[in-house]
């Protein structure tokens, strides 16, 4: 234990609660060894938050998740479904012009729960996890590389770490998932290039998705064509303010968008995320929210124009006063399904500050409550992070003032670890999955590291930064922090979060109670975050808007649980694993009517909502216009097709009826590689057609290749299948040239 302390002292450390938590995650690679003997009095007295807030300074099956296992996005995927109850194949219902979010006799009542409910949250809190082999951490030693973009022989494969060892031209910010069938990658720079781009495709036969930050861990961003990324579409100096509207490029970061408008003294109020790399399009196109008991607090409600690229190459803008309610209502909540958006316009207001307090509350409080809203009452933004392991919770409180804002900043999500530590802190989450006790203890250094250094910094000029439970800061920087740099070392986590109805939000806390008790459930990342929304009436898919059980004008409490997710683990054990997580959204989805988050959960989520009808209604109602933009299905994929989205002629040959392309050639999504020229084609017939021979043909996308020399006595060249990220000069070539 000593030998392991020495090694971590000559690492850089912010501050001694990291070094307790960087040498419990080493200890345990000596597997029995967790207790952690020698680290004991790392934690000291910093800033401290009392419980009344004084303080010293006044973010598919379940194996689809597995360390970013391969998707194909195809709207003709073969994956089963893995449901609750079989999934049948059915067509909606005919097109309707009735409104299927209306209220009706249920909406925002508090209906009693069925007997059902409480046998089904018998049986989650009487669960069994799988067994784990004897004196075993499966993936253990593999788990501080596993990310790293290297794929370690030793170590990994392309099942125990997919991410490293799958060749994937695009994936999720954390490459959970990773999409290993895009063919090209485009990034244009100007309208003209997108509308390039979108017809270049077309003509090819390859369907396409537009890509933003990445930051989903659904199978939602993934494709079988070209990854059209729209990163060179974020110069946030370009934002023009018109008439009270901010018309900003699509790629800018929502943080970037917060501080050019603040220098403008202008803002969009409550709808900052939490996290602060999300861009503009992506947050509309997910309906994505910050917290706000009281006011809006998603931007896609405030969107009033888009400025698209349509399927054909063509531009179009659109206006929330010039379109139909309907087809408004689809495109704001639009999951990339429409075209390729070039600019936003969203309204703006006044800018303000934010008198922000964190308390730490005993979560009696938070349970015994008749809702979580009353612990709220004075806040116009708030929000919670309960540590259930530690049976405490943050509140975090801020109301609007125009008094001098002090250069403080949100820390919640990045606690200052060292990029050099990523490789201990990874292997501590993962031996966390495998040992409940090592878990807790984890969360325990968390909540303490918390408490006693509270996530508001305030960096005054001169002066060395200094952790506060209370500051007034600008709103967009209060409410909304920078994930943790880990470089190019990715941290594996699944969110589970869904939305819930208020009239069920003191039983969903109190249901998650019961099940982390039996279960020994610790979240050492954030906790649970537990965030707020008025309910509006948004997009069709917004799933926090109106309708059902949601009533417009009462608030949606969003229920987030971020657990990490081991590399190295089975199917079996990793469906095991997360079983506990999984049944719980779905406890909440079959009877209180939540919604998941469409960037977020596991497939199988999804699979409930549409067999339980959560979008009933809904998905036509987006059918309609997608019959209307892209009836070919240019801008389809598999996530789609699954919850339930409809093409009319998706199959037809869309490159011939959009782009002129002679060829009768059908739309599968076959990829080949013309190894000479280094061109990648949809498919077989469509290389053919533009006259390749099949003897210059390999199967998959050229860039899954490289190309080397061979040796110097054969200089000839060698075609090399890519091993993850790397070419890996041991393997037999595929072919020589």
């Amino acid at each position: 234990m000593q030998a392991v302390n020495e090694t971590i002292s000559q690492t850089r450390i912010p501050n001694r609660n990291h070094l307790l938590l960087a040498c419990q995650a080493t200890a345990f690679a000596l597997l029995m060894l967790a207790g952690g003997a020698g680290c004991h009095g790392a934690i000291s007295s910093e800033a401290a938050v009392s419980g009344d807030g004084a303080g010293a300074g006044a973010g598919q099956s379940a194996s689809g998740t597995r360390t970013g296992k391969p998707n194909d996005g195809s709207p003709t995927s073969d994956d089963a479904p893995e449901t609750f109850v079989q999934l049948e194949s059915v067509l909606g219902p005919e097109p309707s012009t009735a409104d299927p979010t209306a209220p009706d006799d249920t909406t925002g009542v508090y209906v009693k729960l069925p007997p059902e409910y409480d046998a089904d949250l018998a049986k989650l809190v009487d669960y069994k996890r799988a067994p784990l082999p004897p004196l075993e951490c499966p993936g253990l030693l593999a788990s501080g590389g596993c990310g790293d973009g290297n794929c370690d022989k030793a170590t990994e494969s392309e099942e125990t770490c997919a991410a490293d060892c799958v060749f994937h031209l695009a994936g999720a910010y954390n490459d959970l998932p990773i999409c290993t069938s895009f063919m090209d990658v485009r990034e244009p720079t100007t309208v003209e290039e997108v509308q390039s781009a979108v017809r270049d495709a077309v003509a090819q036969g390859k369907r396409i998705r537009v890509l933003g930050a990445s930051h989903s861990a659904s199978q939602l961003i993934c494709g079988d064509g070209v990854a059209l990324r729209m990163s060179k579409f974020a110069d946030v100096s370009k934002t023009e303010v018109i008439d009270g509207v901010a018309y900003v490029q699509p790629g800018v970061l929502m943080i970037d968008l917060g501080d050019f408008l603040y220098q403008q003294q202008l803002s969009i109020g409550y709808t900052h995320l939490g996290f602060r790399g999300v861009t503009v399009a992506g947050a509309i196109g997910t309906s994505a929210h910050g917290s706000s008991p009281k006011y809006n607090s998603a931007i896609a409600h405030r969107v009033v124009s888009l400025d698209m690229v349509l399927a054909d190459g063509t531009t179009k803008l659109f206006t929330k006063a010039d379109v139909s309610e309907d087809t408004w209502r689809a495109l704001t909540t639009h999951l990339g399904l429409f075209g390729v958006i070039t600019r936003v316009g969203v309204t703006v207001e006044p800018a303000f500050n934010l008198d922000t307090q964190i308390d730490i509350m005993d979560e009696s409080e938070l349970l015994q409550a008749d809702s979580p809203l009353t612990l709220l009452r004075h806040c116009d933004w708030g929000e919670f992070n309960w540590f259930p392991g530690q049976k405490q919770v943050l509140r975090w409180c801020g109301t609007s003032t125009q008094a001098a804002a002090e250069p403080a900043n949100n820390v919640l999500l990045d606690p200052g670890v060292s990029p050099d530590l990523a490789p201990i802190a990874k292997l501590g989450f993962h031996a966390g999955t495998c040992v409940n006790d090592l878990n807790a203890l984890l969360e325990e250094v968390r909540f303490t590291g918390l408490r006693d250094a509270p996530p508001i910094l305030v960096t005054e000029p001169g002066a060395e930064p200094r952790n506060t439970s209370h500051a007034i800061g600008p709103a967009h920087r209060m409410v909304s922090a920078d994930l943790i740099k880990l470089d190019t070392n990715k941290y594996f986590q699944m969110d589970w979060e869904v939305a819930i109805p208020q009239q069920y939000m003191a039983d969903a806390l109190r249901a998650a109670r019961q099940v982390f008790t039996a279960q020994q459930v610790s979240l050492p990342g954030v906790g649970v975050f537990l965030r707020f929304a008025k309910i509006e009436r948004g997009g069709w898919l917004s799933y926090h808007s109106a309708g059902k059980q949601f009533a417009e004008g009462q608030t949606a409490m969003f229920f987030e649980s971020p657990v990490a997710v081991p590399a190295g683990y089975t199917d079996a054990q990793l469906k095991s694993y997360l079983h506990v997580y999984e049944q719980l959204m779905a406890l909440f989805i079959r009877y209180y009517g939540a919604r998941a988050h469409w960037g977020k959960n596991l497939d199988s989520l999804f699979d409930l909502e549409r067999v339980a009808g959560t979008y009933a209604g809904r998905v036509e109602k987006m059918n309609q216009v997608v019959a209307e933009l892209d009836p070919y299905g240019v801008f389809s994929n598999g996530f789609a097709e699954r919850i339930g989205i409809v093409w009319p002629k998706r199959g037809e040959n869309f490159a011939q009826a959009l782009g002129g392309e002679a060829c009768a050639c059908d739309v599968n999504a076959e990829p080949v590689c013309d190894y000479k020229t280094h061109t990648t084609y949809a498919n077989n017939c469509r290389a053919t057609c533009k006259g390749v021979t099949s003897q210059q043909l390999v199967p998959g996308s050229c860039d899954a290749y490289e190309a080397v020399r061979c040796s110097l006595i054969a200089p000839q060249t060698c075609l090399y299948r890519k091993l993850g990220k790397n070419v890996d000069p041991t393997s037999t070539p595929v072919i020589r040239y």
